[in-house]
């Protein structure tokens, strides 16, 4: 059984499409690969103990922040000494994946009280891109390589219902990733230039990202890193 006491895992031989954790204890989380969707990843692999994918994670940053909950609630009460939360790091070498299972992470990112650093260690390309600037500190290393884009799309049956699959993802897109994209970058990312840019493949330097505001800080001491 996984439990957040465990320290360590061993790592998968199969790193193509694996999330994994590595240290427990110290909060750091690492996302490799791509983003399998879930079911799909089940399917296939069963409930493998060697890895962890977002849906995963997202519990395991659920059950984070219920812990902190319950140590700060009780430092208010016992201590004179405030509690403080022990961030999360979140280091992503990943060229995207399921838009679905990753949506639900950066959801959980964004509104998890306890802080979550996202670091980008090389891709954060498609939804890793989204992962990434979901964090509420966000960290690049200088060569590493950001892109965004409308993704890759497909669906079966009818001609009506592959019309109204497309039309729906059109109204997600602008109703959920455009307004995530927006909120996470700086004025100079303006509405006219997201609706400019999304429907390519958008490539970005790490120093193209921090002067859009998707980046907050380049890593050039790994000490940053804690």
């Amino acid at each position: 059984m996984i439990t957040l006491e465990n320290p360590k895992f061993q790592i998968n031989d199969d790193l193509t499409d694996l999330i994994w954790l590595n240290e427990t204890s110290e909060r750091r989380f690492y996302v490799y690969g791509e983003i399998p969707n879930i079911q799909e990843y089940r399917m296939e692999h069963g409930f493998d103990l060697t890895a962890l994918t977002t849906t995963d994670i997202a519990r395991i940053i659920l059950n984070i922040n219920r812990q902190d909950d319950l140590a700060e609630a009780e430092s208010d009460s016992d201590s004179e000494e405030k509690f403080e939360r022990k961030p999360i790091w979140l280091y992503i070498d990943c060229i995207g994946g399921d838009i679905d299972t990753g949506i639900t992470l950066a959801t959980i990112i964004r509104l998890s009280k306890t802080p979550i650093y996202t670091v980008n260690l090389g891709l954060c390309f498609s939804m890793a891109f989204v992962l990434f600037i979901s964090g509420h500190r966000r960290l690049s290393f200088p060569d590493a390589k950001f892109m965004f884009h409308d993704g890759y799309k497909g669906t079966m049956g009818s001609a009506t219902k592959v019309d109204e699959f497309m039309d729906f993802n059109r109204r997600y897109e602008k109703a959920v990733i455009k307004r995530i994209i927006l909120e996470r970058s700086n004025e100079t990312f303006t509405d006219q230039l997201y609706e400019k840019l999304y429907p390519h493949d958008n490539y970005f330097f790490a120093t193209e990202a921090l002067d859009y505001g998707f980046v907050d800080e380049i890593v050039t001491d790994l000490s940053v890193l804690g």
